[in-house]
């Protein structure tokens, strides 16, 4: 664990969101109604089609867009009537690895993973030593430590997405909120990821939320989750067709949810999934 101090551990649902409905002057309903809940120890996924909305939901979760009706409470605080600086204050706790990695491009891999301490934790900042020895230890974890001194461009896609979550992961959150984290990367490499993740969430006491469209991710990692219905389903975009376990999503007999997990039970079934 880090040397970060944690706030106190709320109780009951770690996310909940009510309600949610994000519109835009034009009339477009981009959210509209979604609702769920988030438990520790989860590896909820929010799964969707184009232009559902899940990069529209994930910018409200993590504060960055606010809603136009509805509410999200992060570890039992409404995140959007917070006070900035307290809002600042609570995101502490919630780790996100953005879909591109969002790696400083200036910045060695060892110092993006430092960024987190040097914002938010100036007692181990401060201490050279404390601070490269927190950071060759989350970089171990990710299995990066001998590139600690390289810069992202001089990594592969997968490394990249490695480095990101040691950095996601350094203050040991108590939500690791990730956006398509396995976007653009060759299968061995996804599976990598994957793994990593449930890892290193699982050691660190994370609860993970990955926001996603990759199937064969979601029959590896998914525990429970939410499907929104994509801009093709008309009517049905942007709300809540199915919320459950991957169990239940299995057995849906929804046709939009049939549709979308058909092609990869078909893998499944053919043995192809790990």
């Amino acid at each position: 664990m880090s040397p970060a101090a944690k706030s106190t551990p709320a109780t009951g649902p770690l996310l909940v969101v009510k309600d949610l409905v994000k519109a835009y002057p034009n009339g477009t309903r981009v959210l509209n109604g979604v609702s769920f809940e988030v438990h520790a120890g989860d590896v909820f996924t929010i799964l969707g089609g184009s232009g559902c909305g899940k990069s529209t939901l994930l910018n409200i979760l993590i504060g960055v867009d606010a809603p136009s009706e509805g509410s999200v409470h992060v570890l039992g605080e409404n995140i959007h009537q917070l006070p900035r600086p307290k809002r600042a204050t609570l995101m502490r706790d919630v780790g996100v690895l953005f879909q591109s990695g969002a790696l400083l491009q200036s910045l060695t891999i060892a110092e993006n993973v430092a960024l987190p301490f040097q914002q938010h934790h100036p007692e181990i900042a401060s201490d050279r030593e404390l601070l490269e020895d927190t950071v060759m230890m989350k970089l171990r974890a990710v299995g990066l430590s001998r590139h600690a001194d390289k810069y992202p461009r001089e990594l592969s896609g997968g490394m990249k997405k490695r480095a990101a979550l040691a950095r996601a992961l350094a203050l040991d959150p108590k939500l690791l909120i990730s956006d398509e984290p396995t976007s653009g990367l060759d299968p061995v490499s996804t599976k990598e990821i994957d793994d990593l993740t449930i890892t290193l969430s699982r050691k660190s006491g994370a609860t993970v939320i990955v926001v996603t469209h990759d199937l064969l991710s979601f029959q590896r990692i998914a525990t429970r989750g939410i499907m929104l219905g994509a801009e093709r389903d008309g009517a049905v975009r942007g709300t809540v067709l199915l919320s459950g376990t991957k169990q239940e999503f299995h057995a849906s007999t929804h046709p939009l949810v049939r549709a979308f997990l058909q092609p990869a039970e078909d893998l499944a079934a053919a043995g192809t999934v790990a």
